[in-house]
């Protein structure tokens, strides 16, 4: 057998797993075996995992770590435990990398040691993550501080612990521009009281911004034209007779109980800012503002009563038995932007100079029955205003039978002077009238126009309830819902036989005013004189008349046709003539030409234009020129106020 050194024998090569060796087995009585390089492997290095670093588990065995890579050629390197460092340590070149993380468990045996991350000459240390000390800390001379004391930086950048100084604002920065008043760079405190130096004051008085003098010069005393301005955010800045000339600037929604009713003394306001948000609510079941004989204001409120039997004002400015003044009415009330909302009742005014609604809205009004109500004003004006959805909101269901607006009868003898409804929405439901204008009230000039009259859902109520014959002092025009108040009158004779007396007419010409005496037998034409349409106009048929029923001077359009006959043979002249108070306006003229006892009718038309005034009387007169009786068979008269 060679020596194992002799490599032409036994040539060299790599060992693979699969190789064979032998050797003694000593546990089975040195028998000579054969063992695989694989299994020798095995018995040397142990078990273990890939990428694992491998470590001595004992004397003689190998077997994998806690510390780990990612690849054969790795690029994070893990430790699946705790990290103890016994010395000094260059962690620089992992604390520079943005792909790891370096915890540093000082609860662990680290705490016994100093921990140094960079060097003061060289390194910048930054943090940009959320950090959270759980642990005392010291300054640069080693030193924790104590209770209450702040890190203060010297001139070089090292900090130490010094107790803060302590000391009194003086002055603060204030900035009082258009928008507001502010404090620049001074203390801000969660509560506290800041006192403005200014050069006096009293209670009530309030800073006003001056155009020219600063802050502390501007001291506004609202008395000072006359008028305090107090300011309302609960029941009891509102006293039950309020001050006089005072105004109450309302702020939020307030409600007053039955008992804390409101009496209006001289000069009075009560005023809110935004209509939506400040406001007047009342629960009982009087009035909650009663207005005597007082200038009174209300603006940019909501208001609401909330018992059926409450009423949100009332407000009364005369006295009938003294003429001087316009029976004392001297006064005025002027309501501006206000919200009536879901209230059971709205008002009730008597008298006043003036009585201004602009920019109003009323609108579900419920269970209650006073809209609003007026009589014997002197000028009321309502203008831009909504009545709209008198139901309860959100149940239309519940309904009740109101009037909007209404014009009451007021008293004997006085009149409402001026009454002006402009270019407002007006809209009752079911049996509710929108505007009613009682019959026994008069008005001196009322003008109706441009408003909107709505009749959606609208069943036995109506949309305008005036008599445009009483009523005749109202222009009504350009509404929407209801019809202009021009006067029109229709006079009519259709199929007549009956001749006109002409022949008893004093003549020449023969003439005779078209009415029931003027006809042969004195009872009128066949089947009478007929008034079809007739609006603020008074008609008779005794002496065949219009008579002009508006206080409102006017030009008017006629149109008069007729179809007249001579029963007789001969030549005549037959003319037709519209007077106005017996005086001749206009007269046409035609001749007749009949032989043989053939009677044809013939067409005469008239078409007149003109003025009237009120009282002013028309009637129609039919002539010819001999003591001949004619026929009028057919005349229509049509009259319209332009």
């Amino acid at each position: 057998m060679a020596r194992i050194s002799d490599t032409s024998s036994y040539p060299l090569t790599t060992p693979a797993g699969s190789d064979y060796l032998i050797g003694t087995d000593v546990n089975d009585s040195d028998k000579t075996k054969t063992f695989s390089v694989d299994s020798l492997a095995a018995y040397v290095l142990g078990s273990g995992s890939a990428y694992v670093v491998p470590v001595y588990t004992s004397a003689t065995a190998i077997g994998q770590s806690i510390i780990s890579q990612d690849a054969a050629v790795g690029t994070l390197i893990t430790v699946a435990g705790s990290l103890t460092i016994n010395a000094d340590a260059n962690l620089g070149t992992l604390l520079s990398s943005n792909e790891g993380t370096l915890t540093l468990d000082l609860a662990r045996d680290l705490v016994a040691q100093t921990v140094r991350i960079g060097s003061l000459d060289t390194d910048t240390l930054e943090i940009e993550a959320t950090t959270i000390l759980q642990g005392p800390m010291k300054d640069s001379t080693n030193t924790l501080g104590s209770v209450g004391e702040v890190l203060t930086s010297d001139a070089s950048g090292f900090v130490t612990w010094q107790t803060p100084a302590t000391g009194t604002v003086t002055s603060v920065a204030v900035d009082g521009g258009v928008t507001g008043f502010t404090t620049i760079g001074g203390p801000i405190t969660s509560s506290g009281t800041i006192t403005l130096a200014t050069l006096g004051g009293s209670a009530g008085q309030v800073l006003n911004l001056d155009p020219v003098t600063p802050w502390q010069n501007s001291i506004l005393t609202p008395s000072l034209n006359g008028t305090n301005v107090v300011l309302v955010t609960q029941p009891s800045d509102l006293p039950t007779t309020l001050v006089a000339n005072t105004t109450y600037l309302v702020r939020g929604q307030i409600t007053i109980p039955g008992g804390s009713e409101i009496t209006v003394s001289s000069g009075n306001a009560i005023i809110g800012l935004n209509r939506d948000l400040d406001g007047l609510i009342y629960t009982g079941t009087s009035r909650l503002i009663t207005v005597t004989d007082q200038d009174f204001t209300m603006r940019n409120l909501s208001l609401k009563v909330t018992d059926p039997a409450g009423l949100i004002l009332s407000a009364t400015n005369i006295d009938a038995a003294d003429p001087t003044n316009n029976y004392q009415r001297t006064k005025v009330l002027d309501f501006d932007h206000l919200k009536i909302q879901n209230s059971t009742n709205v008002w009730r005014v008597a008298g006043f100079e003036l009585v201004d609604l602009n920019n109003c809205l009323f609108w579900y009004i419920v269970d209650g029955s006073t809209g609003c109500y007026f009589e014997d004003v002197r000028h009321l004006e309502i203008s831009s205003c909504e009545f709209y959805n008198w139901f309860e909101e959100g149940n239309p269901a519940n309904l009740d039978t109101y009037r909007q607006i209404e014009i009451g009868p007021g008293s004997v003898g006085i009149s409402n002077g001026v009454i002006n409804i402009n270019s407002s929405i007006i809209h009752p439901e079911i049996t509710q009238d929108g505007l009613y204008v009682d019959p026994a009230s008069t008005t001196g000039f009322g003008t109706i126009a441009s408003n909107t009259f709505t009749d959606t859902n609208l069943t036995t109520g109506v949309l305008l309830d005036l008599d445009y014959n009483a009523q005749n002092t109202f222009i009504i025009q350009a509404n929407q819902g209801v019809a202009n108040s021009n006067a029109t009158g229709i006079m009519q004779i259709a199929n007549n036989v009956i001749e006109s007396n002409n022949s008893a007419a004093v003549g020449p010409p023969y003439d005779v005013v078209v009415q029931d005496s003027t006809f042969v037998g004195g009872a009128g034409p066949t089947g009478g004189i007929q008034f079809p349409v007739a609006t603020r106009v008074l008609t008779s048929t005794a002496t065949g008349s219009f008579t002009y029923n508006s206080k409102i001077d006017a030009s008017f359009s006629v149109m008069l046709t007729a179809n007249i006959l001579v029963p007789a043979n001969g030549t005549f002249v037959v003319s037709m003539s519209l007077r106005k108070n017996a005086v001749t306006l206009f007269t046409i003229t035609q001749e007749h030409r009949n032989s043989g006892g053939v009677f044809e009718p013939k067409q005469v038309s008239l078409p007149v234009l003109g003025t009237t005034t009120f009282g002013d009387v028309f009637d129609v007169v039919v002539g010819i020129d001999s003591a001949q009786n004619v026929v009028i068979s057919d005349l229509y008269l049509t009259g319209y106020q332009i």
